[in-house]
């Protein structure tokens, strides 16, 4: 179990990783759109393949815990910056 989310949590920062490398060659707005595109096309598969009532409790889900990571994410990023 442990191996596991050792896995996942290193996935998840390669994938952050590459995505913060592509976000400094790639403007904001692009990047935006990728994301909005990416979400819909996530939207679409996921009501069909759970139903839009469980759909929506793992959107809930991923939501609040990508927002977390991310928001540790850049707190992390600016430990060094605070006196």
């Amino acid at each position: 179990m442990l191996e596991q989310i050792t896995n996942v949590i290193s996935l998840t920062t390669i994938i952050t990783f590459a995505l913060a490398l592509i976000a400094r060659f790639i403007p904001n707005d692009k990047i935006y759109g990728y994301g909005l595109r990416i979400g819909q096309i996530l939207d679409g598969f996921g009501s069909t393949k759970f139903g839009s009532i469980a759909w929506e409790k793992i959107e809930d889900f991923l939501i609040n815990s990508v927002g977390e990571f991310l928001r540790g994410f850049k707190s992390g990023l600016d430990d060094d910056t605070k006196d």
